[in-house]
This record gives C-alpha cells, structure tokens and sequence, in this order.
C-alpha cells in the first residue's frame, strides 16, 4: 500500500493526469474531491496489482499447490526442489543456480580482463603519442 500511495500522492503516477508531490501540500489546505481522487488512484492500483497476483495464481495454481505440499513435508526446499517442481509444468529454467553463478563469475572476471586491457591499450597508445611528440620537437629543435 505505501508504494502505492508514493505513486500517487508523492510522484503524481496516477491515471488520471494529476502530477506533482501533493504531501507538500498541507492537509488541511488540499480538498476532500482531491484527496479522494487520489486515495481513489491508489486504491486503483492495488486493485490492478491484486487482479494481476490473482489471474498468476489461478493460472499456474498446480504449482503452487505441488510446492505447498513439498514444503508440508520439507518445511525448507532447495532451488533445485523448486526447479523441479517447475520443471513437471513446463516452466524450467534454461540454467541450474550453480551455473548461474559460474557464468556470473566468469563474466565478472572477464569483465575485469576486457578492462584490464583497455588500460594498457590505452597507455601504450599515450606512450606511442608522447614519443612522437618528443621526436617531433627534436626534429624541430635541429
């Protein structure tokens, strides 16, 4: 409800065109109509929220049937229960957790190494310029 009402009331995020902080606006000053716009506003997105976690939950409620019964007798499941459970409905992930996190790592430490090389790139091709630059002001010199 608090990110909702922030929506509206502190960044003007509504339907219905209103924008602006009205918290600045102090209470007493702002009228009822403007106050009930926005509490209507608000009460709209939750309601637009709610309708979406319903219509997800109806849709796919096997699974969250299946998962509460595992954790009935679990109490606790591993990514790889849940993934299962997932995967009897068609709905598996592509990558294991494990992988994930390998990948992660890998493109991190590759990151690092692609940067890396940037810098050094980068301070033969300042070296190669200040050389130039030298012989170019011996040449003039002579």
């Amino acid at each position: 409800m608090a990110i909702a009402n922030a929506m509206v009331w502190n960044f003007g995020m509504g339907t219905r065109g209103l924008v602006g902080d009205f918290t600045a606006i102090p209470k007493d000053s702002m009228s009822s109509k403007l106050k009930e716009e926005l509490n209507t506003e608000t009460l709209e997105i939750m309601n637009t929220c709610l309708n979406k976690v319903n219509e997800c939950l109806t849709k796919d409620w096997n699974i969250v049937e299946d998962m509460a019964q595992e954790m009935l007798k679990k109490e606790e499941l591993t990514f790889n229960e849940v993934e299962e459970i997932f995967k009897k409905y068609g709905k598996s992930k592509t990558i294991s957790a494990k992988e994930y996190v390998s990948i992660k790592d890998n493109n991190s430490s590759e990151e690092v190494e692609k940067e890396e090389d940037k810098k050094k790139i980068e301070s033969q091709n300042k070296t190669e310029e200040k050389k130039k630059l030298e012989d170019k002001t011996e040449k003039t010199d002579k």
